[in-house]
């Protein structure tokens, strides 16, 4: 019998992008993740929320303001605001609760007032008619309307950016997967959104004008050869992408590559790679890979940025579940792929990995064959090797999950 993934995936996005005084801000300071679970940092340690009514099985994203007052979070498609609410004009947004990165909340440079939600359809899996790809677009939130609680701008609303182009599926030409970061520019100030497809990145700027809808495009080696089915759909999207708190490395899990996608085929081909990543001006470099031949989907640097956390699942010839394993790698080593660490193996299938504003960096995830209403969590991920103290289903989430 073949195990179906679920991810129980969880996004707060803002926070990778706040360099060197991370832990100084509070934006980040609630999480509304899953099936409504929450957490609240703002004590210091997380304590479990439950007033959530997000339902996502895997891209969300929650903003507060700097005092760490929450301010909304969104699953893609609908926007709820701090009274739990859904705002207004907050449905109808454009992205997908099944794709990796459903959304990332960008705060406009400049303007305490002003927020853009980045979207990212998923690719679809199945293309039928009337179900069009949307690929990545954004809107624009106002917290000064709705008696201050915000509201989508209703003429900056799915803005649209760049789309999965099924038609001529395997020309690079501005297309996009699951996949979306962002990071602070060298200049301090202005942040970069960085989305992916095939060989090409593309870094969008942000800045006190707006989003600027011309990106800046690096061309990578082709090490990824994206299974295009019959109906013309791209099923090797899955995965995460983050960029390192100083900016400087970028890291993307390919869950597939080209033997099967996720719900066909082989398990058994997805890759890890890092990169170099210039926030000056914008460009993505020096393609290595770290992981092959397992089913990648959680990456996320340390605070300090010197090492790399990843999740990675091992499926049998018959596409069934065998174990995860959490991964530590050295970014700063002379062979980084050899400096692969197992901080653990287990039952857990692989999920999203997520630093928090305590420092600590948490893990989503459920045990085979079982629920996920706990994280877990690596305590030290400053540390090397094992001693990153790895604590499986520490943080309970009050039976959400």
């Amino acid at each position: 019998m073949t195990f179906k993934l679920k991810f129980w995936a969880f996004c707060l996005m803002l926070l990778i992008f706040i360099p060197f005084d991370t832990f100084a801000q509070k934006e980040s300071a609630v999480w509304y993740f899953g099936g409504k679970a929450g957490l609240d940092f703002n004590s210091g340690s997380p304590v479990a929320l439950t007033n959530g009514q997000l339902v996502t099985k895997e891209g969300c994203a929650t903003i507060s303001n700097a005092n760490g007052s929450l301010l909304f979070y969104t699953d893609g498609k609908t926007v709820w605001d701090s009274n739990h609410s859904v705002m207004p004009n907050g449905t109808g947004l454009l992205g997908d609760t099944s794709s990796t990165s459903s959304a990332i909340i960008i705060p406009k440079p400049g303007d305490a007032s002003i927020y853009y939600i980045f979207t990212v359809d998923k690719p679809s899996y199945f293309l039928s008619e009337g179900d069009p790809i949307s690929g990545v677009n954004y809107s624009k939130v106002d917290m000064d309307l709705n008696g201050g609680t915000g509201d989508i701008v209703p003429n900056e609303k799915n803005i649209h950016l760049i789309t999965y182009d099924v038609t001529n599926a395997m020309q690079n030409e501005y297309k996009c997967s699951e996949k979306i970061t962002a990071v602070t520019h060298s200049d301090g100030y202005s942040v970069w959104v960085i989305t992916q497809f095939i060989n090409k990145f593309f870094a969008f700027s942000v800045d006190e004008n707006g989003v600027n809808p011309t990106p800046t495009i690096s061309t990578v080696p082709q090490a990824i050869y994206p299974r295009i089915d019959e109906q013309g759909s791209n099923i090797t999207a899955i995965g995460y992408l983050k960029v390192s708190p100083n900016g400087k490395k970028l890291a993307i899990a390919h869950s597939s590559v080209d033997l099967g996608g996720p719900r066909s085929g082989q398990k058994k081909s997805g890759k890890v790679l890092l990169y170099d990543f210039n926030n000056t001006n914008g460009i993505v470099s020096n393609q290595s890979t770290l992981v092959t031949g397992e089913y990648p989907y959680g990456v996320e640097f340390s605070p300090n940025s010197k090492l790399l956390y990843i999740t990675s699942s091992i499926f049998d010839t018959e596409d069934d579940f065998v174990n995860s394993y959490l991964y530590q790698f050295n970014v700063e080593a002379s062979d980084v792929a050899n400096s692969k660490t197992i901080v653990n193996s287990s039952q857990t299938v692989a999920g999203a990995l997520q630093l928090a504003i305590d420092g600590k960096i948490y893990r989503a995830g459920y045990p085979a064959f079982g629920s996920a209403s706990s994280l877990s969590v690596i305590n030290s991920p400053n540390t090397i090797g094992t001693a990153c103290g790895y604590s499986p289903y520490n943080v309970s989430l009050n039976g959400n999950e």
